[in-house]
């Protein structure tokens, strides 16, 4: 897999868990954290912050964030960083 888009309503977090802990290693990830337009309850922001950290953590770069959309790509793609 190249590419991945993940816009599914809340199910984003499992879904990230379960690629990062398997085999499978999209190059790029594009993943809307739904709990930012609807927050399941105060702690929304942290499990978002989690996530992110958790993808860099095991070789992504956040390149681009847009309203609630994130792009991380693998590694050594050649795209400069977003900070």
């Amino acid at each position: 897999i190249e590419i991945l888009k993940l816009d599914i309503e809340g199910a984003e977090y499992a879904v990230l868990e379960d690629l990062i802990a398997g085999k499978i290693r999209p190059r790029v990830i594009c993943v809307e954290f739904d709990e930012g337009n609807n927050p399941l309850d105060d702690d929304y922001m942290k499990r978002i912050t989690g996530a992110i950290k958790q993808m860099k953590r095991s070789g992504y770069r956040l390149l681009k964030v847009d309203g609630w959309n994130f792009l991380f790509v693998l590694g050594s793609c050649q795209f400069q960083e977003y900070k």
